[in-house]
């Protein structure tokens, strides 16, 4: 089962709906749906390790997971608008 919800962003006060799976409404429920904030930095190096246990040779950034994103959404036929609105 898939839950959504539906909110504003921050930056730009537009809507938006985000489908969350189980596994992720699993850790939302535990954390009251208030995740931890971590830094940037941080996120990243949580990223290098999943990068290496997986023995990807390509570093990891937010910033090639957003680019990676954008291109899949752009290669299945989506909108370039929606796209923009997808990365906020």
């Amino acid at each position: 089962m898939l839950f959504s919800h539906t909110n504003n962003r921050q930056k730009t006060d537009i809507e938006f709906t985000c489908v969350v799976l189980p596994d992720a409404m699993n850790v939302l429920d535990k954390y009251n749906g208030q995740l931890p904030l971590i830094s940037n930095q941080k996120y990243n190096k949580y990223l290098k390790e999943l990068q290496q246990l997986a023995r990807i040779n390509t570093v990891i950034t937010t910033h090639l997971l957003r680019k990676t994103y954008a291109h899949y959404l752009l290669n299945n036929g989506v909108s370039i608008e929606t796209v923009s609105k997808c990365l906020g």
